[in-house]
């Protein structure tokens, strides 16, 4: 590639210098540009990822460039603070503590969030309103014999690694009906769940 400083130079030198400057100047600009882009909080995922209406919640909201963190957009109906309570919350850029009041008449339903901070508003994630009580899964529970205990009805509420497993137990009468259901990919997630039902 033929150097411009080459060409130019067989010119006139006072151009080439207010070129190199305006060159210099404008370079200037889209570095100053991509760098405060780059510094755009994102969100990878949220935990839980939802919650009971008429009921308060602390969601982590895991990602990048989180600290200093103002405020959360969201289009459902609910109010979120990041409590001052959590120690280090808000400095911490990987992570931030939500706590998001879900009105009791809310409707049920999946909607975004972003968060945003002085750099920019991040990428959207879903968070689900539900009407049935909500359960944190609870670590380790990756054996037949670590089978986390339910009361019925309820939403489990984690996270999997890939090719993993999760156990679960509750107790439930002959004849009695049960739905059972996963939401991952309706919540933006790239899981792809399997359901097995084992008679203990």
């Amino acid at each position: 590639m033929p150097s411009p400083h080459r060409a130019c130079f067989s010119g006139r030198p006072v151009r080439l210098r207010s070129r190199v400057c305006q060159a210099i100047a404008i370079l200037g600009c889209c570095t100053a540009a991509v760098s405060a882009f780059g510094q755009a909080p994102a969100l990878s995922y949220v935990s839980p990822a939802g919650g009971q209406r008429g009921t308060t919640a602390d969601v982590t909201l895991n990602g990048a460039n989180l600290a200093g963190a103002t405020a959360l957009w969201t289009d459902l109906p609910i109010a979120a603070t990041f409590p001052p309570d959590i120690p280090n919350n808000g400095k911490d850029a990987a992570k931030i503590v939500a706590r998001v009041v879900i009105p009791p008449d809310a409707p049920v339903g999946v909607g975004g969030i972003r968060v945003i901070t002085p750099k920019g508003i991040s990428n959207l994630r879903l968070f689900a309103i539900d009407d049935l009580p909500s359960v944190m899964e609870i670590e380790p529970n990756s054996a037949l014999a670590q089978a986390q205990k339910l009361e019925l009805p309820c939403v489990v509420s984690g996270v999997m690694e890939a090719e993993s497993w999760d156990y679960y137990r509750f107790s439930v009468q002959a004849g009695q009906q049960l739905t059972m259901e996963v939401l991952a990919q309706r919540l933006g997630s790239k899981f792809d769940p399997q359901i097995r039902l084992l008679d203990a």
